[in-house]
């Protein structure tokens, strides 16, 4: 493939194949995803269930370069990022780190966020600057829950969005709330719902009570935002906006990270909900409506009302049917 002088080989005849060749050829901007490292985050170079190793290649098959990101060793984000990614950071960050990050989306930067519940606020800052907060609850959701887990949430119906659109059921082994302030005040600015709970869930605030129940005026009803997104004007000098090849500043914010590690990414549409929450960061808008399935075997993971339905239709209601169809012919035969 070559275009204005630049030129890819690709040997590969997936839609996959073509389309990333399609796009290094024909963009010259160098897309690079910066991972944040220094905080006990999940590491992309970590071939382990919690790394994210799965994820960076799937990214670099997108033409993507990635690269870790130390703050602590630079005052800045670089100036090449694309998309910087803060994955479940365990230790907190230090000021001139929020410092850093903030000024990159204040100058139409772009992040996805994910952080698990039952770790310290770390986002305090940057999220509310966004209007929004983590709520530090747990979801439960006995209505969409993974195998009987009422921790283990399952998505199967999402709110519109060009990045969950057409997108199959996704898994969060366990996900905290996002609570979306008041915005009215807030100019060309939009921030809505990504993913969400079903409305039988609720956010548990109770860590202490063996018993799990909704508790009123405790915990938080649901339906429950465990994903949003944040899309907005950056206020931008008339000088620098010249100079930026975007003036958006876009934001998506996840209370799990589970669903992007290398044991849960391969599970329905995870590899997609996280490929195509970073396209559309990068505004790669074009990757995100024509999604690359990726050739691989995946698991099949059934809802604990699946599972009853498969194991009652196939232990009682075929075998029933069998035998009336015997007794049928034996009666017939008679």
């Amino acid at each position: 493939y070559e275009s204005e002088g630049q030129r890819h080989d690709s040997f590969g005849i997936q839609e996959q194949d073509i389309t990333t060749a399609i796009l290094k050829v024909t963009d010259a901007r160098a897309k690079v995803v910066y991972f944040l490292t220094g905080h006990g985050e999940r590491g992309i170079d970590d071939f382990g269930e919690q790394g994210l190793n799965r994820l960076k290649q799937a990214l670099e098959r997108d033409a993507f370069q990635v690269k870790p990101l130390n703050l602590a060793i630079t005052d800045t984000v670089p100036a090449d990022a694309t998309v910087l990614v803060i994955a479940r950071p365990t230790q907190p960050l230090l000021e001139h780190e929020h410092r850093a990050i903030l000024r990159y989306l204040l100058d139409a930067g772009k992040a996805l966020i994910a952080q698990d519940p039952g770790l310290p606020e770390v986002f305090d800052n940057i999220m509310t600057a966004y209007r929004m907060r983590f709520r530090g609850d747990v979801i439960i959701d006995p209505a969409s829950s993974l195998m009987g887990d009422p921790g283990a949430i399952v998505v199967q119906n999402y709110p519109f969005s060009l990045i969950t659109q057409g997108l199959p059921m996704t898994i969060f082994p366990q996900a905290q709330s996002i609570e979306i302030l008041d915005d009215t005040n807030m100019p060309a600015f939009t921030i809505r719902p990504l993913l969400e709970s079903s409305d039988r869930s609720w956010g548990e605030t109770n860590f202490t009570d063996p018993r799990v129940r909704f508790d009123q005026g405790e915990d938080y009803p649901g339906p429950l935002a465990m994903g949003v997104t944040v899309d907005s004007q950056a206020p931008l000098t008339p000088e620098r906006a010249e100079t930026k090849t975007s003036t958006k500043t876009r934001l998506v914010v996840v209370g799990d990270s589970d669903f992007m590690s290398n044991s849960f990414i391969g599970s329905t549409g995870n590899l997609d909900l996280t490929l195509n929450a970073i396209n559309w960061l990068a505004e790669q808008e074009e990757l995100v409506s024509i999604r690359p399935k990726d050739v691989q075997q995946r698991q099949l993971i059934l809802t604990a009302g699946q599972a009853r339905l498969v194991m009652y239709s196939s232990m009682i209601f075929l075998p029933l049917v069998v035998l009336a169809f015997g007794v049928a012919i034996w009666w017939n035969r008679r």
